[in-house]
């Protein structure tokens, strides 16, 4: 059983317009939007980050080769999509000039052939995105970068959009060989870090930025010990944006006053899943088909209605929905708590009125 979660993101628009303009916002003087969330952000290093308050964060501090566009692929650091050999084995990247990282350090193709080789080396969490395809990686010129696998793969430049394969200053992290450094980020993104505690981050906009520039002050990450804190926070208007890990009744409730309290609710698509997990070596889920019996018996649209109050939307396979290939294969083979079915399955189980 599984639902993925809906994303809320709910913003205090007054607060907003004031930073916009100029004017004091009432629980800081620094003019920064406050960001409040229940997640936890264990580090920054981006070759041992996995966890998704860290990439959302990666995605602004650094800039990597590729990017996204809306579900199209596009130049980030690079200038255009690689050349490919016939063999499909040799990736060549065009690099932009004059690029900075935040330490004043000149970006070029032997720091990002550094970074991916750190991100490789590290042996962080996320380093088998690369380690196992990447035969070797060189600068030819300071424009351009090629990278050799071991076997053609054909999602290779998508992959280089992972939010981990950002630039790092050779300068910052060179001297850390064998070790992460997970309160601090050096990289080329629009913004800086310029604050890290355990309970939140601060960032400002970076001056030398190559693109387009942050339109607003910096941004101020509060980390909150529970989601009634944040809820809190923000009815107060002690933070402007509260994202995500809201209770249900939570979120219903601000949406509720959402217009008389002049906020704004923003719903997407999210990648939490709530999984069920059983123990296969324990009797009776050692059975096939008593395992089946408990699949048929889940009533996903129920539990939406009445655990998640609609905040929820069912997940009928192990591919989330948000990809086109997603098919709903569990509802498809077990419905949602059907009656026939479970009792399908159950025949097929040692159950019986004597051995329930």
């Amino acid at each position: 059983m599984a639902q993925r979660r809906l994303w809320e993101c709910f913003v205090l628009l007054l607060s907003l317009l004031l930073v916009a303009c100029g004017g004091d916002v009432p629980h800081q003087g620094d003019h920064s939007i406050v960001i409040g969330t229940t997640a936890r952000l264990r580090t920054l290093d981006p070759a041992d980050a996995y966890e998704n308050l860290a990439g959302l964060l990666l995605f602004n501090l650094g800039d990597r080769l590729y990017t996204y566009d809306g579900k199209n692929l596009i130049p980030q650091l690079a200038t255009a999509l690689p050349e490919v050999s016939e063999d499909g084995l040799t990736y060549r990247i065009p690099l932009r000039r004059g690029v900075r990282f935040h330490d004043g350090t000149p970006f070029n193709a032997a720091a990002m052939a550094f970074s991916l080789e750190r991100f490789m080396n590290s042996g962080g969490q996320p380093a088998s995105l690369l380690a196992g395809r990447v035969k070797d990686l060189r600068a030819i010129t300071d424009d351009l970068l090629e990278i050799r696998l071991k076997e053609p793969f054909v999602a290779f430049p998508h992959l280089l959009a992972f939010s981990g394969l950002c630039a790092v200053s050779p300068t910052a992290y060179r001297a850390a060989t064998n070790r992460f450094l997970p309160t601090q980020f050096v990289g080329t993104g629009p913004y800086r870090l310029v604050q890290y505690s355990s309970d939140g981050v601060r960032l400002e906009p970076f001056a030398d930025y190559w693109g387009a520039k942050p339109r607003n002050a910096g941004i101020r990450l509060q980390i909150f010990s529970s989601s009634a804190n944040l809820y809190n926070a923000f009815r107060t208007g002690a933070v402007d944006v509260a994202i995500g890990a809201l209770d249900p009744d939570q979120i219903r409730a601000l949406k509720a006053e959402a217009a008389t309290k002049h906020w704004r609710v923003v719903t997407g698509a999210g990648n939490a899943v709530t999984v069920l997990s059983i123990n296969l070596r324990q009797p009776p889920w050692d059975q096939l088909a008593a395992r089946q019996v408990l699949a048929a018996s889940v009533n996903r649209q129920r539990l939406t209605e009445r655990v998640f109050l609609g905040e929820a939307e069912p997940l009928y396979s192990l591919v989330p929905s948000l990809f086109p290939e997603s098919e709903p294969v569990f509802r498809d083979r077990y419905g949602d708590g059907d009656s026939s079915r479970i009792e399908h399955w159950l025949q097929k189980t040692t159950f019986s009125a004597q051995q329930p």
